[in-house]
């Protein structure tokens, strides 16, 4: 396959934009000839418009005006008075009238829907050059990967080519048909037997071997590269039933990452095909967008689900309270456990309802500074539900929760822990009491053995 050379002579769009004009230009010459030979020729001007809305959807809207003009000139001749040109009846000069009105408003008309089908603005938007199609606008469905990719497909194949498909790639980079779609209501059958093919399980490496940088590249197709299209026998045999003349391949790329291709076929080439790639570049990126936005919401909810998984299993208590007015705002299973709450009286407490009365003074200091560090350790008495008091080490860091500054707490039980300190230091007193008393024992024994010493001297 080789890329179409985008300076050369493009000659069948050049023939394109003069087959409509020479098309009228033939019918008029006939039906003046049969004219002057005494055959009846019914409404020639209504079979005349046939040409004319050809010219202008098929080639733009300077063929269907050449179309046009071709038309009136005729009917200038045609309704004249026979031996008097331009001189006409009341029959003739309404007939003159109605041509004069009817075949360039026919010719505008296609025209302007052939343009606006081709950029995809809106109704009442002038095409421009630098014009987006329309799904560009609007945003992309919500939903699964394979919407995304669906609704591009059918998007594309009705306003922007005649066949559209999106290759997804996995993680080891193997691309897979996700989405397929044909102008034709007839080829859907075709197009799913593709989706099916391009989404077997090994995958496919790249249609038309384009990955790339991001590039898009508009391709055109021969005979002798068709074939290279295709994997298997089977998908040479459906692109040749597509038989396209042209392709457009654009990757997908979302944060340097490549996500998978877009492909555009079309079995006439492109009228713009500058136009025509742009747009497809703009879909691409906006599929890509889509794809990586539904990858990045599914890597938010994995990351909450580990996160809600540690929380609830950890073994300790824990809980979430609010920065400002330090209402619990969730809690652990450990926390219910060891505190003797429920979870619904956890959530209509606040941290200063689990604090003694003598602690609560220096709780308050601590939680006015404690929003302002976003990690902290602390020593701190908590009561139970049952009113017994527990020495707890707390260390909290600063968190956003359901869009509210919030500090998430991990609770440590030391009551065991400071009574064996406690223990500790009272046997430490004692034995130095102990070692006290044994001093002075010693020191008194040896004053009196020395006095007694004197004394028997």
């Amino acid at each position: 396959m080789r890329e179409r050379e985008t300076s050369g002579t493009d000659w069948a769009r050049i023939g394109l934009q003069v087959g409509g004009p020479l098309a009228t230009l033939a019918m008029v010459l006939a039906f003046d000839i049969l004219t002057r030979r005494g055959a009846a020729v019914p409404g020639p001007f209504v079979l005349l418009l046939v040409p004319v809305v050809w010219s202008a959807s098929r080639g733009g809207l300077r063929p269907g005006i050449l179309s046009a003009v071709f038309v009136m000139l005729y009917s200038l001749h045609y309704y004249s008075r026979a031996g008097s040109p331009l001189t006409y009846s009341g029959t003739g000069t309404a007939g003159v009238i109605a041509v004069l009105l009817a075949a360039p408003a026919a010719a505008i008309l296609a025209g302007t829907l052939r343009q606006r089908a081709l950029d995809g603005s809106d109704a009442g938007n002038a095409p421009g050059p630098q014009a987006a199609p329309m799904f560009i606008d609007a945003p992309l469905p919500a939903g699964p990967v394979g919407s995304i990719a669906t609704a591009a497909a059918r998007y594309a194949s009705t306003v922007m080519a005649d066949w559209c498909t999106v290759y997804l790639a996995d993680d080891a980079q193997r691309l897979r048909c996700a989405a397929a779609a044909h102008r034709d209501p007839a080829r859907a059958a075709l197009m799913e037997e593709m989706q099916r093919l391009a989404g077997r399980t090994d995958g496919r490496v790249t249609p038309a071997g384009v990955w790339g940088g991001g590039t898009p590249a508009l391709l055109e197709v021969d005979a002798s590269a068709l074939a290279a299209l295709a994997d298997t026998p089977d998908e040479l045999r459906i692109y040749q039933s597509l038989a396209p003349a042209q392709l457009i391949t654009v990757p997908l790329i979302a944060r340097g990452r490549n996500a998978g291709v877009l492909e555009l076929g079309n079995t006439v080439p492109w009228d713009d095909r500058e136009r025509a790639v742009a747009a497809a570049h703009a879909l691409a990126t906006r599929i890509a967008e889509g794809i990586d936005g539904v990858r990045l919401a599914r890597a938010v909810e994995d990351a909450e689900r580990r996160y809600r998984m540690l929380f609830e299993s950890h073994p300790n208590p824990m809980w979430v309270f609010d920065a400002e007015s330090l209402v619990f705002l969730d809690v652990n299973d450990s926390a219910v456990r060891h505190y003797g709450y429920s979870r619904d009286e956890f959530l209509r407490m606040t941290i200063m309802d689990v604090i003694p009365d003598e602690e609560e003074p220096g709780m308050l200091r601590s939680t006015e500074r404690a929003p302002a560090s976003r990690e902290g350790v602390a020593m701190a008495r908590h009561q139970k539900k049952d009113g017994s008091a527990i020495d707890v080490e707390i260390v909290s860091h600063a968190l956003v929760f359901a869009g509210r500054p919030a500090r998430l707490a991990l609770v440590t039980d030391v009551t065991d822990r400071a009574r064996t300190r406690i223990a500790l230091h009272q046997s430490e007193e004692q034995l130095r009491k102990a070692q006290k008393m044994d001093a002075v024992g010693r020191l008194a024994s040896g004053v009196a053995h020395d006095f007694n010493n004197i004394l028997t001297a």
